[in-house]
């Protein structure tokens, strides 16, 4: 119960998700990002990163809602570089 109390306080700070990939819509090109004091924003442009303030509305576990272009967009999953579990920190 603490856990989602202190998630809801996250949000309400506008602090980056820590729980799913960030989102990017593939019909727009609307994307999330974080800046350097950990706050969520959305762009649309990478080299010039501008805070829309709008925000991705989450539909169903892994879709969201473009609030731009009204596309459904799919949470990407985690994909680890191919020999992130063969590290071997003592080396």
């Amino acid at each position: 119960m603490r856990l989602r109390v202190l998630e809801a306080q996250r949000q309400a700070m506008g602090l980056a998700p820590d729980d799913r990939e960030l989102l990017k819509c593939p019909r727009c090109g609307l994307f999330e990002g974080v800046d350097d004091e950990g706050v969520l924003f959305t762009s649309q442009k990478a080299e010039a990163p501008h805070d829309t303030g709008l925000r991705f509305e989450k539909l169903t576990d892994g879709r969201w809602l473009c609030p731009r272009c009204c596309a459904k967009v799919v949470e990407p999953k985690f994909e680890p570089p191919p020999d992130f579990w063969d590290h071997d920190p003592k080396k």
